[in-house]
């Protein structure tokens, strides 16, 4: 409680909460990607969290700039999800 008796909640920083802290040792994932200019998406499972990031990482730098690929995979860090130059990148862990 502070000095006018409100209780204080505890600083939660972003580092805590986030789709990396939580699945980086996971087996398998489904990354999904939409808003191709052909209309239809990608769906590909991957092994590894590595390998799901480093085929994120190559699209991005394929439709973008480097510099944009850094804040996509930035976001996927954080969430899960991405979006870059009109598409919509989606990770999820598959059990």
């Amino acid at each position: 409680m502070n000095m006018l008796g409100e209780r204080q909640r505890p600083v939660v920083t972003l580092e805590q909460f986030g789709f990396w802290q939580e699945y980086r040792d996971h087996d398998m994932f489904r990354v999904s990607i939409h808003g191709l200019t052909d209309g239809g998406g990608v769906v590909r499972d991957f092994r590894a969290f590595g390998n799901m990031i480093g085929y994120v990482r190559a699209f991005a730098e394929c439709i973008d700039t480097p510099r944009q690929s850094r804040a996509v995979l930035r976001d996927i860090y954080r969430t899960g999800y991405g979006s870059v130059n009109g598409c919509s990148i989606r990770v999820s862990p598959v059990q």
